[in-house]
């Protein structure tokens, strides 16, 4: 069973340009079996979201807290009987999240039966991997579509393994050619949140990539990856870290620009 973990809508996303019914007919498209929306601090009626599910699609809630450090993936079944973790008076179904911490996210999350996950934890820097050692967290992002080099998911993979954490991937689509990129596929169907809490708790399933699909998203912003990096190199900016921290573009692609820089 394929499921994108990290999708967004502009319902609830501003910085999203999907209607929901964008993404759930693009999921489809994309060979999807579940989605999980994972709206910036809001979460999405359960009602709402069970009259998105249907034709072979099941769409489940989750949420991307904001914390000073970083974001954080929730996939907890109390979302919908309760505020959003460690969004203090942000109300279900819209809001803006709180400057906490991830240490408070995920201990509400744990509280309510769920799992905290790093998101893209090396999407502007790769020199943090210490920083995500020794947190309450139940694992990290090893891929989306804002953090997809070789270095970031060696990075993600160094910690997993240091902190005895899981690896999950997700497309962090806010774009239609995005859904889908990145999955986890299941070792079991799921039908609602709990299952799907259970199943990503044992670790069982593998991260996945729609290569079809990745390579074609790519290649449609590459040239405006490398303009930014460019530009920034321009500016004196010539190495790795800084101009990930300037521009949050892939190492890859960085690699690549300076490597072309330096002819």
């Amino acid at each position: 069973m394929k499921v994108d973990l990290h999708t967004h809508t502009a319902r609830y996303s501003a910085c999203s340009r999907l209607a929901p019914e964008e993404l759930v007919e693009e999921a489809k498209r994309a060979g999807l079996d579940a989605i999980v929306v994972t709206e910036h601090n809001a979460a999405w009626d359960p009602k709402e979201l069970a009259r998105l599910s249907g034709a072979g699609l099941l769409v489940l809630g989750g949420i991307e807290v904001s914390t000073r450090e970083g974001d954080c993936l929730v996939f907890a079944p109390e979302l919908e009987r309760a505020e959003p973790p460690g969004a203090a008076g942000v109300a279900v179904g819209g809001g803006s999240g709180r400057d906490g911490t991830l240490e408070e996210v995920a201990r509400e999350a744990h509280l309510r039966g769920g799992l905290a996950f790093l998101a893209h934890p090396f999407r502007t820097t790769l020199d943090q991997r210490r920083r995500w050692l020794g947190r309450p967290l139940d694992g990290l992002e090893r891929e989306t579509c804002n953090s997809f080099g070789r270095l970031e998911r060696e990075a993600a993979e160094a910690v997993a393994l240091a902190g005895g954490l899981h690896l999950i991937a997700g497309s962090d689509a806010h774009n239609l050619d995005m859904v889908g990129c990145f999955y986890v596929e299941l070792e079991q169907p799921v039908g609602d949140i709990s299952e799907l809490v259970r199943e990503l708790g044992r670790g069982a399933y593998r991260c996945g990539r729609n290569d079809l699909r990745f390579f074609s998203w790519l290649d449609a912003r590459a040239a405006a990856f490398r303009a930014w990096v460019r530009a920034e190199v321009l500016t004196g900016l010539h190495d790795l870290e800084a101009l990930k921290r300037a521009t949050g573009v892939s190492s890859d692609i960085i690699r690549e620009v300076l490597s072309e820089e330096r002819g």
